[in-house]
């Protein structure tokens, strides 16, 4: 198997239009072959149902970093499953039986894991070179202008001005400028973290990052834990879906409301889709008649946004990004150690534990809108070669 420094080599030669020695075909193959996590013992299969009547979403609540339902890439949604399911019946939910996969999965998750300095440190000046992560996270002065026209991230053919409100609503620098922080903790929201016993693991992390403002609540702290620096609202699905597009007095208090459970940032796109760029406007204005002292409303700069997407592109995951994706990405630039819990796109967990797409409701998992498979597994590759910590496993609590 081609080592991983020969697909970093590939990205960054890829990336420079290095075109005086094209690589060999055959071993560009091999290349894409490497990123391949469970070769030698199967990649979990998917069912072969399609999505195609759900490519209009709705109101399903999607954890995409900038929309849900608005770009059709013309590549079939399926769901992935590793167990027949009878307990959570759904018309769009199909499964089949991978248990030999998973157990592969769980083989190589189980070993003993150490960072690899140098595969960190190469990807890191992948994304950095990509991305400007420290500079371009969230919309400042320094990044655009005034009444410059800005392109939305998903609907790329539309653009909106930076108007004298949005201008006002932003820092003049990117409080991330230089910055680096040492162990840190990109929070996905599965059914993997019930009675985990993870929290006080969590807590312990430099930084946290957290998406689409899960609950925080009492009775989840020993599984998920309280500490938060940036937390994430998808405007379509969260802003307009759970909170109704902040249309009613009443959704305005209850997202200002459950928005103090967050220190830190509250980081919303704001030009991602154009249907969701009055829900953002509609809650910085809801932040700014209701300020908080917990956390600061800042904006998604769409470039970073597009630019993270071709980083995850260059991998081979060329569907949407989750919002996990989106901050593993973050994360590996701005920190030194990146661990990842409560990424499982798994409907059962290890011993046929039937599980949620969240740990905080039960509905069935539904991935019609990112390839959480292929996802994963590229997960669990970079997982191998010491670029982060994947954790499934539950935690041990100190006696």
């Amino acid at each position: 198997m081609v080592s991983f420094t020969l697909l970093i080599v590939y990205v960054i030669f890829k990336r420079q239009f290095i075109a005086s020695k094209s690589l060999d075909s055959s071993l560009l193959r091999e290349i894409a072959d490497s990123m391949q996590p469970c070769a030698g013992c199967g990649v979990p299969r998917v069912a072969e149902k399609g999505y195609a009547d759900l490519k209009k979403q709705g109101d399903r609540e999607d954890d995409s970093p900038g929309s849900h339902g608005v770009q059709d890439t013309g590549v079939e949604k399926k769901v992935l499953s590793v167990h027949p399911s009878t307990e959570v019946p759904s018309s769009n939910f199909t499964t089949t039986n991978h248990t030999d996969n998973l157990d592969c999965i769980l083989d190589k998750l189980s070993k003993p894991w150490r960072r690899n300095a140098t595969n960190v440190n190469q990807i890191r000046e992948i994304i950095d070179r990509m991305t400007n992560t420290r500079d371009m996270l969230i919309l400042t002065k320094s990044n655009c202008k005034l009444d410059e026209r800005m392109q939305f991230s998903v609907q790329s053919n539309v653009d909106y001005p930076i108007t004298e409100e949005i201008y006002n609503a932003i820092p003049k620098y990117s409080p991330f400028s230089g910055k680096s922080f040492g162990v840190c903790t990109v929070m996905g929201s599965s059914g993997i973290l019930t009675n985990s016993n993870c929290g006080i693991d969590i807590d312990k992390s430099d930084f946290v990052f957290r998406c689409n403002m899960p609950p925080m609540t009492e009775e989840y702290v020993k599984d998920v834990g309280s500490k938060t620096n940036l937390t994430t609202a998808n405007n379509v699905a969260v802003l307009g879906g759970r909170y109704r597009s902040l249309a009613r007095k009443y959704d305005q208090n209850r997202f200002a409301e459950d928005a103090k459970a967050f220190n830190g940032f509250l980081w919303v796109p704001l030009f991602s889709v154009q249907s969701g760029l009055r829900f953002t406007l509609q809650a910085y204005r809801v932040y700014k008649r209701a300020p908080n002292d917990r956390n600061k409303l800042v904006f998604a700069h769409p470039a970073h946004l597009v630019s993270v997407q071709n980083f995850w592109n260059e991998l081979g995951l060329l569907n949407r990004m989750s919002t996990g994706a989106y901050l593993t990405a973050a994360a590996l630039s701005l920190c030194q150690e990146v661990h990842l819990y409560g990424f499982w796109p798994f409907d059962r967990g290890v011993g046929g534990r039937p599980l949620g797409l969240h740990y905080y409701d039960d509905r069935p998992i539904d991935t019609a809108a990112h390839d959480v498979n292929k996802e994963f597994l590229t997960l669990v590759k970079l997982h191998e070669e010491g670029v982060i910590r994947l954790h499934t496993e539950s935690c041990t609590v100190a006696v």
